[in-house]
């Protein structure tokens, strides 16, 4: 039995701690709407495909620095039904620009973005994939110390 078909929600048991691939099957079981993967796992659910800058930070001198950028290819894969979230979510994602996504190689950036807008945008993706409140409010604080 898998973590998500215990029926239980508890902080070891949250569907935002599954793997990728954990989350994929819990979309095809129908537990949750749409999920996020890094790499293409076999289903039969439709998926969409977006290529994301990522950006590796090192702190030097006290400060935090891009030392790496690259595109790394996502996947959303939703239940038939989440098309239109599917799709919304993509948008968002991929018009989602922070600061380091602009920075090139050698650039120093200021802390990871904390405003309201950029909390809306983290809440609004966690209730795309089927998160709970208190799920995403753990997420937010372990980004925003």
């Amino acid at each position: 039995m898998n973590r998500f078909e215990q029926g239980s929600r508890s902080s070891e048991n949250r569907l935002s701690r599954l793997s990728d691939e954990e989350q994929v099957r819990a979309v095809e079981k129908g537990i949750k709407p749409i999920a996020t993967s890094t790499t293409l796992i076999k289903t039969d659910l439709p998926y969409l495909k977006m290529e994301l800058p990522v950006v590796t930070l090192e702190i030097r001198n006290g400060h935090r620095v891009v030392v790496e950028k690259r595109i790394q290819a996502d996947y959303i894969y939703y239940q038939p039904d989440q098309e239109f979230n599917a799709h919304r979510m993509k948008r968002m994602m991929e018009n989602y620009i922070t600061e380091e996504s602009k920075a090139k190689i050698g650039d120093e950036v200021s802390a990871p973005p904390t405003g309201p807008e950029d909390e809306k945008y983290h809440r609004e993706i966690g209730k795309l994939l089927g998160y709970t409140d208190e799920e995403v409010d753990d997420f937010l604080k372990r980004i925003y110390r």
